[in-house]
């Protein structure tokens, strides 16, 4: 293991093979190298970008094959550090490689990591948004796929890409199945601010990007959570913003997935003016949050201009706010922000004004 660490990297390389055929299918072994700090070692191999290739193929290819060593035998006790977050996503962040092959490794080293009870489904989804790498890794296939010299390997590639797909979304699903979703939306409503925030994250992590997370949301009032947190003034601004965040998310899933049903309470004008009336807090982070929800929510063809223009007044409200930019923009602290966050409040006027103007043109 000493040696995998050598200035010289062939040197280095033969030592990685030799390591991993002494502890492959041996318990014993692999409890030597772990005690050795051989997963800090593989962990530097895979997030180091200046490393040899070969060694990290061989080191994703090593943590593959230890996974499923585990799958294969249930009754001995798992190694830990295949469960801990940082590790799952330093293989995770792989897949982003231009390198097809270590895609490939690590794609299957996913697969099976993923099939351990140990490892959660919330640590792939939120900590290593593996969602947003399947996605990015989706569309990188489909143009590969039209290039006659990749084609069959970026088929090969998509219909693995498609398995660890399917197994993450079963996994994040079993979760919910066991009630935890119900569990975590009461912890919101906690005493304790730092585990109200924790579960409010873990709640959004859950429902990103899954419709059945998010039907079963609605159902357990998960509108009504959102909308109390953001209509609390006396509420920790962290969990305004997360709430504010997750409605941005959920309208830009329904913008991004048109073939499913919308979520009802998105165009619910009491809900709507919660979203509005954060734009007028004094935090700029929080206004800019609010910002990027009304721009997500005026896009839903289900939301209503009227509504947004006579029930939440955003004509008004955007025009405030650009008021109270132009001033901080002449204070150097705040210019840069400032400017970035007059750009977003522009785009959103753009859009509010579209939207207007399609209901109150009339044809001649």
């Amino acid at each position: 293991m000493k040696m995998v660490n050598s200035s010289f990297t062939e040197e280095a390389i033969k030592a990685l093979y030799a390591t991993s055929a002494l502890i492959r299918n041996n318990e014993v072994g692999q409890k030597l190298f772990y005690s050795e700090d051989g997963n800090i070692m593989l962990q530097d191999i895979m997030t180091n970008s200046s490393m040899d290739i070969r060694l990290q193929k061989k080191a994703v290819f090593l943590v593959a094959d230890l996974a499923d060593y585990q799958l294969g035998n249930a009754d001995n006790a798992e190694l830990s550090f295949l469960s801990d977050r940082l590790f799952l996503k330093a293989v995770v962040d792989l897949t982003s490689v231009p390198d097809l092959d270590l895609q490939e490794k690590a794609l299957m080293a996913i697969r099976s990591l993923l099939q351990l009870t140990s490892t959660k489904a919330l640590d792939f989804k939120d900590f290593c948004s593996l969602d947003e790498v399947l996605e990015r890794m989706r569309e990188h296939l489909d143009k590969l796929m039209s290039q006659e010299e990749h084609t069959e390997y970026a088929r090969d590639l998509e219909s693995l890409r498609r398995e660890v797909y399917i197994i993450f979304h079963q996994k994040v699903e079993q979760i919910l199945a066991y009630g935890a979703l119900t569990k975590l939306m009461k912890m919101v409503n906690s005493s304790f601010t730092e585990e109200a925030i924790k579960a409010l994250y873990a709640t959004s992590a859950l429902i990103r990007n899954n419709e059945v997370g998010q039907k079963l949301f609605y159902s357990e009032d998960g509108n009504i959570m959102l909308q109390d947190i953001m209509t609390n003034s006396s509420m920790d601004i962290r969990l305004q913003k997360k709430a504010v965040f997750l409605v941005a998310d959920l309208a830009d899933y329904q913008l991004g997935n048109a073939d499913n049903a919308e979520l009802s309470f998105l165009s619910d004008r009491l809900f709507l003016k919660a979203v509005v009336d954060l734009t007028s807090v004094p935090d700029l982070d929080l206004q800019e949050k609010a910002l990027m929800a009304i721009r997500s929510l005026l896009q839903l063809t289900s939301t209503k201009a009227l509504d947004f223009k006579d029930f939440c007044s955003l004509d008004e409200v955007l025009e405030r706010m650009r008021e109270h930019l132009d001033k901080l923009m002449s204070q150097e602290e705040h210019t840069e922000y400032a400017r970035d966050l007059e750009s977003l409040r522009r785009e959103v006027y753009i859009i509010f004004h579209q939207k207007v103007e399609q209901v109150t043109w009339v044809p001649t």
